[in-house]
């Protein structure tokens, strides 16, 4: 479940970044 809440994490700064 790791992989997966980091992928979420990752999508989500990289959204809030742009």
């Amino acid at each position: 479940f790791v992989e997966f809440l980091y992928i979420f994490f990752l999508l989500c700064a990289k959204r809030h970044i742009l």
